[in-house]
């Protein structure tokens, strides 16, 4: 009952050879869609953590609590742009134009009022007809009958979305006696502009064996009016060197990495900055490859990436990164003429700024000067097996095999 969707897709397509080395491509990507929130079906306020989960006795499958007219809804126009050019013999550059608007509503939709138990704090268990305390020794207390009347509240949000994109780079390729030279450096740009509101939307109680649909929710004011800007700039630039006939490949590339945020809140009059944060990193990994026969090989890699992260305790103002490194070694074998290959590799991976429990907080009885979460390191290490062999045209075998270690800081497991 008044579930739907409905959607609307156009992708018309422009591609002009200019000359014989150089192409122009255009598209165009238009997404309309729309669709009930969903909340699935009722359940038996019987179910429990160690019993099967049944429908509410006397409701059919297709009974819902939703409103037909209160639906999600997207409506986006997406614009591609590429050129590629060969600039002489040895170099050749490629720049890309993108543009993104979309605009979506969300209406949201919970529902209370059949609640007929509750998590055992001791057992984890969910227990049927009791309430527990949350505090010790947490005690239960008998709850009233399960009523068949469900209270629907919720919130309407809807979202404006601009984002521009530039990218542009350039492939320089030279060949000497015994080494081939490739270089790639370009840049990247990102605007991204997101305004958001909220209000909240609550609809009457539906009874779930005689429901009257066609209510239309009650709108509440804003009560969330916030634009946040991102503005993200990538540098780089690589390097590759094939050398002795292609038995010996060299990789490094280094990129550097601009982050800007700012979310302004305009509920507040006047409008309020809540954070302008800004901040940048580089980044550099490497790698080296040798082809001791044509079927057999070896490789090392050290590599790098960053992301930007917001930490508890940081200044509104810094952007705090959370740095990830992987070392990797490892061998490839291929027999059958290349049918079959079986790749063995060991790797040690250790990434920062995870947010994780305090274990300092745990059992204190006054944690209003103890952090709840601190900020630490991950690493993982461990080996992997692969192996791959086509038995014939139709078939293949594949198997694999990897033995890892997880440990935060402190050398507790994590999962």
């Amino acid at each position: 009952d008044n579930t739907f969707v409905k959607s609307t897709v156009i992708m018309p397509m422009l591609s002009w050879q200019i000359s014989p080395t150089s192409k122009f491509t255009a598209k165009y990507f238009y997404y309309n869609w729309e669709s009930p929130p969903f909340l699935g079906y009722p359940i038996d306020p019987v179910s429990t953590t160690t019993n099967k989960a049944v429908m509410l006795a006397g409701v059919p499958r297709t009974r819902t609590l939703q409103e037909k007219s209160m639906a999600r809804y997207e409506d986006r126009h997406q614009f591609l742009t590429s050129l590629t050019a060969e600039l002489s013999p040895n170099l050749s550059m490629r720049l890309a134009v993108n543009a993104l608007y979309a605009y979506a509503s969300n209406q949201q939709i919970l529902n209370s009022g059949n609640r007929y138990g509750d998590r055992n704090p001791l057992t984890g268990n969910w227990e049927t007809g009791v309430s527990f305390s949350q505090t010790a020794p947490f005690e239960s207390t008998p709850l009233p009958p399960p009523t068949r009347v469900f209270n629907r509240t919720g919130s309407l949000d809807w979202t404006n979305y601009h984002y521009y994109n530039l990218q542009n780079d350039y492939v320089y390729i030279r060949e000497f006696d015994s080494v081939v030279s490739t270089t790639l450096a370009g840049f990247t740009l990102d605007y991204a502009n997101q305004k958001q509101k909220r209000r909240n939307s609550p609809l009457p109680a539906l009874d779930i064996d005689n429901p009257i649909y066609g209510a239309s929710p009650d709108l509440g004011p804003i009560n969330y009016n916030q634009v946040l800007t991102n503005v993200n700039s990538n540098f780089f630039v690589a390097q590759q060197l094939k050398m002795l006939n292609e038995r010996l490949f060299l990789n490094a590339n280094l990129t550097w990495l601009a982050v800007e945020s700012d979310n302004v809140n305009r509920l507040e009059d006047p409008a309020v900055t809540t954070f302008n944060r800004t901040g940048n990193v580089s980044i550099f990994s490497w790698s080296v490859l040798g082809k001791i026969r044509d079927d057999f090989s070896v490789y090392f890699s050290a590599s790098r990436n960053a992301a930007p992260v917001f930490l508890v305790g940081t200044p509104p103002s810094d952007f705090s990164f959370r740095e990830g490194e992987q070392t990797e070694i490892g061998l490839r074998w291929q027999a059958n003429e290349g049918r079959t290959v079986v790749s063995v590799a060991y790797y040690d991976i250790s990434v920062n700024n995870f947010s994780f429990p305090n274990p300092a907080a745990v059992g204190a009885g006054n944690v209003a000067n103890i952090p709840l979460f601190i900020f630490g390191s991950y690493t993982s290490e461990g080996f992997e097996v692969e192996f791959s062999s086509e038995l014939n045209n139709r078939l293949t075998m594949i198997g694999n095999y990897s033995q890892s270690k997880y440990r935060n800081q402190f050398g507790v497991r994590q999962r």
